[in-house]
């Protein structure tokens, strides 16, 4: 049975990039598609032979080139792919199918690598055998798919940033689905941007997962907006417009570890199944790491008494991005214990959080601290603010703001803690610091006593 062209996406930018050896190639007519006389064009066809190979989330479906040859059905055997000797012109038809079929074959077999993305030079070339009607295009979802291919054959890139545009993927996808729309980067504007917000506050998320989601969505069009003329996009730059996001980011308040708390993680015995996710809480809280960093640890970071590292989240964003975090004893001492890798252990992040909530607790009740209430905003639109128990609300981030709290309490220069921060701003301390009034108000009177 012959596919309806009509539901065949013959998606040669993709096809275009793969070898021949990857490929099948075929001689067929479409029988149910007869012109008014009754005659059927012959084509070739170009099918992929492993469904493994995918673009995006889809498999590529087979691709047509015609020959501008037509015949009756009963004149074509399919065995043989080739017009019967009942066409009285039957030898130059054939000959004329099989030219087109070996330019083809050439053109694929020439190729001497697969590549990532396709080859647009060498799909302009073949776009000329396939008539425009008949291509369907890849839209935002497809594009975005390469996107997150692009980033991940980098290799640079951490997974919880994949991670991250793969669900910005998922709400194209569903935004698309609800539009009963497919959208591509023409309809990029500030229309797509209202009714795709509109889509996110409906779906009941977070107003930072909204800013979120835009956020990804330039970093994913600013990658093809460079790339515009060369791909052949026709990609406005609306979306770099100041306020084209439509939300504002709130930002959480630092929720470090005070110093008796810190005291009764240091005193505390972990249970074997505890144990590295209590070692690399203790490295977060002396060095001021990441999640994404303080798990990728290995030996040629270390120089001596310092860790040199270049944080996976600035690596896109700043050109220079290495930093020098002094390394203590206890942090060496837990790292000889990996033989300074922390990659091998293959923690992920929401297990890691969960357990630092887990030995928080049992650490602040084995030293009998009272566990301090704290403000819980609301995750959504629909939830309301209310309290709970500091160890329920620690992450991996709070060990951070813990690190870097510490530092300022105990006095440490701005640049000496910019630089552990990997930050250049004193504004972005804000959401890792956190002093109370007691600490602020002796500071002051320190400051005068003097006078």
């Amino acid at each position: 049975m012959e596919t309806n062209p009509s539901n065949v996406a013959t998606n040669l930018k993709v096809i275009a990039h793969l070898k021949g050896n990857k490929l099948a190639f075929k001689k067929i007519i479409l029988a149910k598609q007869p012109t008014k006389e009754g005659l059927c064009k012959v084509y070739v066809q170009i099918r992929v032979k492993s469904e493994k190979i995918r673009f995006g989330n889809k498999p590529i479906p087979p691709a047509r080139i015609p020959t501008d040859i037509f015949c009756l059905p009963k004149d074509w055997s399919k065995a043989s792919e080739s017009i019967k000797a009942t066409d009285k012109d039957y030898i130059n038809k054939n000959t004329a199918i099989n030219v087109v079929k070996n330019e083809v074959e050439t053109f694929f077999l020439n190729q001497s690598q697969q590549r990532t993305l396709p080859d647009f030079k060498r799909y302009d070339q073949l776009k000329k055998l396939i008539p425009e009607e008949k291509q369907i295009r890849p839209d935002l979802v497809d594009y975005c798919q390469q996107y997150i291919d692009y980033r991940i054959s980098g290799g640079t890139t951490a997974i919880g940033t994949i991670t991250n545009f793969k669900n910005l993927k998922n709400r194209l996808q569903g935004f698309q689905t609800a539009s009963s729309k497919r959208y591509f980067f023409e309809d990029i504007n500030t229309v797509f941007a209202d009714n795709f917000r509109q889509y996110l506050f409906d779906a009941d998320l977070a107003k930072n997962t909204i800013f979120a989601s835009f956020e990804l969505l330039i970093v994913f069009l600013n990658h093809f907006y460079a790339r515009r003329a060369e791909l052949g996009i026709s990609l406005s730059d609306q979306f770099k417009q100041k306020g084209w996001k439509g939300v504002k980011k709130s930002f959480t308040k630092p929720n470090p570890l005070n110093a008796l708390e810190i005291q009764a993680l240091l005193k505390y015995k972990p249970t074997n199944d505890q144990q590295p996710y209590y070692d690399l809480m203790i490295l977060q809280i002396h060095t001021a790491l990441r999640f994404s960093d303080v798990t990728r640890l290995t030996k040629n970071m270390v120089d001596n008494d310092f860790l040199v590292i270049s944080p996976q989240k600035t690596q896109h964003t700043k050109p220079d991005n290495e930093i020098e975090i002094p390394l203590l004893p206890v942090c060496k001492n837990i790292l000889k214990k990996y033989k300074f890798d922390t990659l091998h252990l293959n923690i992920k992040k929401g297990t890691y959080n969960t357990k630092i909530k887990e030995i928080s607790a049992a650490a602040f009740a084995k030293a009998k601290l009272e566990e301090i209430q704290v403000t819980k905003k609301p995750t959504n639109k629909t939830a309301v603010e209310s309290t709970e128990v500091k160890s329920k609300l620690l992450t991996s981030h709070n060990l951070r703001d813990t690190a870097l709290s510490m530092m300022v309490i105990n006095k440490v220069d701005f640049h000496t803690i910019l630089s552990i921060a990997g930050q250049s701003s004193y504004e972005i301390l804000k959401l890792y610091v956190k002093t109370d009034r007691k600490y602020r108000y002796e500071e002051i009177r320190r400051t005068y006593a003097s006078v």
